[in-house]
């Protein structure tokens, strides 16, 4: 990642999506401060499953850590994740769109970040990846 955004900041990749919402979350970058605390085990298991299938794969291949330079690989009960460039879009209310990075999981368990609550209810509530609902949801991305 280049750079941080702040949270719930407007995506600036998705604002060719007229009808969508889109908010940054998770953007973290060095130096960049953050809202720290726990998080739930079914709200981690759940958002690991979405960055097992990111949804935006960039051109750019770096996928290390810029706050601990390190390339995180993680166990989850889902599978290991390697944390590349990927980027998750997670359904939430109103057309509202989040878009975060697949690191976004290495973030919260090993630099203790708390995403904004609105994010946690979105995951928990979002159809999941490979079900039909997700598949239409993505289908976008997936096209561009």
């Amino acid at each position: 990642m280049d750079a941080s955004l702040p949270e719930l900041y407007e995506f600036g990749y998705d604002l060719h999506l007229k009808k969508i919402n889109s908010l940054a979350v998770g953007w973290l970058d060095k130096g960049f401060k953050y809202n720290t605390g726990l998080v739930s085990e079914s709200f981690l298991d759940r958002l690991g499953l979405f960055c097992m299938d990111p949804v935006v794969m960039p051109l750019d291949p770096d996928g290390d850590c810029p706050l601990c330079l390190e390339y995180p690989i993680i166990d989850t009960p889902h599978g290991r994740l390697e944390f590349g460039p990927g980027q998750l879009r997670i359904p939430g209310r109103d057309k509202t769109v989040y878009a975060a990075p697949t690191l976004i999981y290495h973030f919260i368990k090993d630099h203790n970040y708390q995403p904004p609550q609105v994010f946690i209810d979105a995951v928990l509530n979002a159809p999941l990846p490979g079900t039909k609902e997700y598949k239409e949801f993505i289908r976008y991305w997936r096209k561009h």
